[in-house]
């Protein structure tokens, strides 16, 4: 027999797995998602709220991430944030830290962290990244928005961005509502 001939049966194995698809994902499987928590929020002119942005289903081995969140610099202004604090994914690991802060000038937050020296983070289910805390300077609705979220992590011994969908979320002020009696009378005006 000679070993340097293909033999048909190799060959029509090697055609068969040059056509077939690759292993598909299984049905249920979650997409990494990065998100506002609270997806809706209100206040009233003068008082202050704070969001949450958040990660789920990305990874056990989360490494690094670069997360900035939009907002109505001229509706919303910036009052306090927490960054690497309890509940934050990173909280007590003693990250790098690029960036960390509101600008209500550009009407952004912007958090660039990564842990080094091989230790990694768990939101294989549900991490938080950072909270912001915002006052209300005008009475109009605004919106929220995740326009970076870069999310990196450990797989296969090599580090490697995650795929994520984001989602924003929106600002309203309550309605103001007059109460008049059934049984009050108007003037009338000439």
């Amino acid at each position: 027999m000679n070993t340097r001939q293909l033999s048909p049966i190799l060959l029509s194995m090697l055609s068969l797995m040059s056509v077939l698809p690759a292993p598909l994902l299984s049905v249920h499987a979650q997409s990494a998602s990065v998100f506002i928590n609270p997806s809706v929020n209100a206040g009233d002119l003068g008082s202050t709220f704070t969001i949450q942005v958040m990660g789920s289903d990305i990874s056990s081995q989360l490494v690094g991430y670069d997360i900035v969140l939009t907002y109505d610099n001229t509706v919303l202004s910036f009052v306090s944030g927490t960054f690497n604090a309890a509940p934050d994914v990173f909280a007590g690991m003693n990250p790098f830290v690029v960036n960390s802060g509101c600008s209500d000038a550009t009407g952004q937050c912007q958090s660039t962290q990564s842990l080094i020296g091989g230790s990694t983070a768990d939101c294989s289910s549900s991490c938080q990244f950072f909270d912001v805390t915002f006052q209300v300077i005008s009475a109009n609705g605004a919106v929220f928005g995740i326009t970076k979220a870069d999310i990196a992590a450990a797989v296969g011994g090599s580090i490697s961005l995650i795929p994520v969908t984001t989602s924003g979320a929106t600002f309203l002020v309550p309605p103001t509502l007059s109460m008049v009696s059934p049984y009050a009378t108007l003037l009338k005006t000439a």
